[in-house]
């Protein structure tokens, strides 16, 4: 997600005036970077522009960083060149489940991503895509379409007990 800072601070008002400038020294001494797999990101990326995987990686650094809207970006336009890749629909919908508020409604991209690919971890990266933007009830059938398609799956397996679903007989 996004990186923050918050600055809690309690003093006399009579402290104030001569600590205000200790404050300014030490608010000035704050290096702000960008986080280092974003700018490992961005170097792959610079390395080989063309190479999906690279721009692909960018676009989840992006989006753990909270940038939706340039994350998502990339993703449609991967898609556009390659609308079967299960990595890129997973990729997509993970911007939109750790990026509910921020980014586009996903509701066009949950019908896209299920007709061009027949993936358990697109189908399950759909459902927390589905629970993030408030829609537990889709997130549970579409867990369910999973299941009953790749039966032995782990990864879906957990994610329906996590969803309080009961597995067993």
């Amino acid at each position: 997600g996004v990186t923050s800072l918050y600055w809690v601070s309690a003093m006399d008002p009579d402290d104030e005036g001569h600590l205000a400038p200790l404050f300014g020294r030490l608010w000035s001494q704050i290096t702000w970077n960008e986080p280092e797999p974003l700018i490992e990101a961005r170097r792959l990326v610079e390395a080989n522009p063309r190479q999906v995987r690279a721009q692909s990686q960018l676009a989840l650094a992006l989006a753990r960083q909270g940038e939706c809207e340039a994350s998502t970006s990339i993703f449609l336009t991967l898609l556009d060149q390659e609308p079967s890749d299960s990595d890129l629909w997973e990729g997509l919908f993970m911007t939109h489940s750790l990026n509910a508020q921020g980014c586009p409604d996903p509701r066009q991209g949950w019908a896209q991503g299920l007709a061009a690919t027949d993936s358990a971890s697109v189908l399950d990266a759909m459902a927390d895509s589905m629970i993030a933007a408030g829609e537990s009830e889709h997130a549970l059938g579409t867990r369910m379409l999973a299941r009953f398609r790749f039966p032995k799956n782990r990864r879906v397996r957990r994610a329906l007990e996590r969803q309080g679903f009961p597995l067993g007989l």
